[in-house]
Formats: structure tokens, sequence, C-alpha cells
């Protein structure tokens, strides 16, 4: 018997399958923590790569923009900031001429609690603490158009920087490929149209567009044109281990030291494979990550491409918020087929509040793959939404089981959501 616990809420879900079936079950690999965080940033800081020393670059400059991310990332910025901070007084760049940028793209505006929380009372007495909204239009100035002509506008304070540096995290990402570096300035400081552009329908369902990928990734390549326009002059950034444990810090030139950093997170999140599977079931990666649908989606893509066409994906995800995003549920629920949400989308009510999952899944995933959720959603609205609900997992894999008619069909197993990444051989790195 083979037995699976994916994450499913706080707790997990078994998966018991026969002997006898076709079953890869993948894992993630993680590196040992480092045992201090504070000494690793040091390290960091002192052996930067690709670049001179953060107060060698600094001497000289007027003042500094800091770009931050919000809590949908995990950066340690009270250990970070009051670093950066000391070493941009050392070279001559006093708190007064220093600011710092929550960087957050199209989310929400961080709370003062909240803030205070991320970066410690000290740092927000020393610098002026900003918010960036992507909104506003006339807080953006433009600073060129990329090779696939997406104007780039970005935060007008942030152009105006003298010298602007940004933390982050390191992490699979859905269709950038890897978190941090070059995305706190897009989507980080951009306008509302210049994300929107980026994130369109043609590019997310390109097929070098998925986690953990970088070559030939549109996203993630005008993404770096863009913030190379923008002069992101230093990064700090740090990778974590699919254990949630601090496993190296990267700090330096923006490209060469955020590519290092991508191969320290790719040895541990990839995982390659010689074939794709008739069934996936995946986990949508656990509390928090499967706190609502809009997030849990991210454990069914990352394994989309390691399904065959014509497959069935269950996707096992607690939900405990729901759907976590009204267009994303209304797109879905409104329309009796996929091809009726792309005319939507063609009619041009795209948008990047849910709408943008709801056309990802209807243009790739559903005209592709049976998809069945086990999750804690009423099965009606699991059912407006295109989907096939099941009460438990071993319900949905009978199901599947009967929709592929195989005796025995190949399954591919991933108990860890975005967590591990199924990656086939065949397929550019």
């Amino acid at each position: 018997m083979t037995t699976a616990q994916l994450l499913y809420g706080r707790g997990t879900r078994t998966l018991e399958l026969a002997d006898s079936s076709d079953v890869t079950v993948i894992q993630p690999r993680a590196l040992p923590p480092v045992p201090d965080a504070a000494r690793e940033i040091e390290r960091a800081l002192s052996d930067p790569i690709g670049s001179p020393p953060l107060h060698t670059i600094a001497r000289g400059r007027s003042d500094a923009m800091l770009l931050v991310c919000d809590l949908t990332r995990d950066v340690p910025d009270d250990v970070i900031v009051p670093r950066l901070l000391d070493e941009l007084n050392a070279a001559g760049i006093p708190d007064r001429r220093i600011a710092l940028m929550v960087a957050g793209g199209a989310h929400r505006r961080i709370t003062s609690f909240e803030a205070k929380q991320r970066f410690g009372a000290n740092v927000l007495d020393r610098v002026e603490l900003l918010h960036h909204d992507a909104s506003d239009r006339q807080s953006h100035v433009y600073v060129g158009t990329t090779s696939d002509g997406t104007p780039v506008r970005i935060d007008r304070r942030v152009a105006e920087s003298d010298l602007v540096l940004a933390t982050g995290c390191i992490i699979p990402h859905t269709i950038a490929g890897y978190g941090g570096g070059r995305k706190l300035i897009v989507p980080g400081v951009a306008s509302a149209e210049t994300i929107r552009r980026n994130h369109r329908p043609t590019n997310v369902a390109h097929p070098s567009v998925g986690f953990c990928r970088t070559h030939g990734n549109v996203i993630h390549e005008e993404l770096m044109e863009a913030a190379r326009m923008a002069r992101l002059d230093f990064i700090v950034n740090v990778i974590w281990s699919p254990n949630g444990d601090l496993v190296q810090a990267v700090a330096g030139d923006m490209e060469k030291a955020w590519e290092a950093g991508v191969q320290v997170a790719d040895s541990m999140y990839s995982v390659p494979l010689d074939r794709a599977f008739d069934l996936l079931v995946t986990s949508g990666g656990g509390a928090p990550a499967d706190v609502n649908l809009y997030q849990a989606f991210r454990g069914l893509q990352v394994g989309v491409p390691a399904a065959r066409s014509g497959g069935v994906i269950v996707l096992v995800a607690e939900c405990t918020e729901g759907v976590g995003s009204a267009p994303l549920y209304e797109w879905l629920r409104d329309a009796d087929r996929p091809e009726d949400v792309v005319a939507r989308r063609d009619r041009g009510n795209f948008d990047i509040h849910g709408e943008h999952i709801a056309c990802y899944l209807c243009s790739y995933v559903f005209p592709r793959y049976t998809v069945i959720l086990v999750s804690s959603l009423p099965a009606s609205q699991v059912e407006e939404m295109m989907m096939v609900p099941a009460p438990t997992v071993a319900a949905a894999v009978e199901q599947a089981v009967e929709r592929l008619g195989s005796e025995v069909p190949s399954i591919l197993v991933n108990p860890y959501g975005a967590k591990a990444v199924p990656r086939l051989e065949r397929m550019e790195p």
C-alpha cells in the first residue's frame, strides 16, 4: 500500500493506493538551515555577488529608496533593514534622506500595526514609511517600453531616488518562476496598467511560464527588463527551504545575486520527472496557502505541466475562507462553459483581481483536464465553477480512475503543493 499525507489546512488528508498502482510521490529537498539569521545577512552584505559593497555604491549619492515586500512575502526585514540603514549612514546618507516603501504592487496597503511588526519600532522611528498605490495614475512616471511592448510606469518617488535598493525572498512563483529581485519593481512599484499588461492572459498561458521556470519565461524576462529601466541598484534576498527555514541570503547585483539565489532555491523545490501522468493528485499547500481557493490554485498550477492532456487533476485544499476572490467566483459562476469566460476576456473586461485566474483555468486547464476538488466549499458552489466536488480524497481518486477508464492509470502525488515543483526533463529550465 502506498500512503501519502497531503497538506490540508492545518492538518493532512490521507491518500492510500494499492501497491499494484503506478504511483509516483514527490517531495522537495530541504537544505540545512543557517544557525543565525543576522550573521547570514551580515555575511551576504560583506560578500556581495556581482557588485561592490553597498557602502561603496552609496558613497556620493544624495538619497536612497529601500523597497520592501508586503505581508504576502516572508522577509526578515526587522533583521535586514537596520543593517542596510547603517551601511547607508556609513556611506554618508543620513536617515532623513532615506525612505522605506512597501512595494505591494496591486495588493492592499499594510496597516500601522503590521508595519511595526514587520520592520520594528526602531526602523519606523528612523526613516519615513511610504506606501505604493498602483491605482494612482498621477503618482507614476514613464521609464521606458519593454521589447514586448509594455510601457513601464513606476512610482515617481522611486524613479526620482538617487539610489534604489530592495529586499525580498526567492521562492517559487506561479508565473514569474521565482519571486524576489526584479519583482520589487514590477509589480512592486508599478502602475496598475503596467502590471495588467505584464500579467495578461496570453503571457500567463505561455508554455514557458510557470513555477521555477525562468529560461524563455516571457513574464520573467519582461520583469528583468523593467527593473533595468528603473535602476534597481542593489538587492538583499533570502532563500527559504520548503520547511520554512532560512538556508541562505544573497546580496549584490540585481541580476547576478538573484540568479545565484535561484540556483539554491531550485536545488530544493524542483523535482525532475521523465514523463507526464494520467492523474495528478495535488495539495493546495496547507494553511495558509489553502486558506481560500484563490491561493490554493497554485497547488494545481504547479502540477499542470506534469499531467497529460485529457487527464484528471485532483486538488485537495481546505478553503476555510471560501473562494477568496469575488471576480474569480463570479466569472466562473456566470459562465456555462470555459469558452464563455474566454469570450468575456476578449471583450476587454479583464483585470488582475481574480479574473486572470478564471481566464487561465478556462483557456488552459478546463479544456484539457477534468478538475476534482476536495475542500470545505459547498458542492453546489464547486459545480458552479465548472469543477467536480468530492467529499474525500479516496472518493476523488475513485471518480478520477472511473473517468480515465484505465485499470492502472499513472498517478503523480504531490502532498506539498507549490513547495514541490514537478519538472519534466524534456522542458527547458
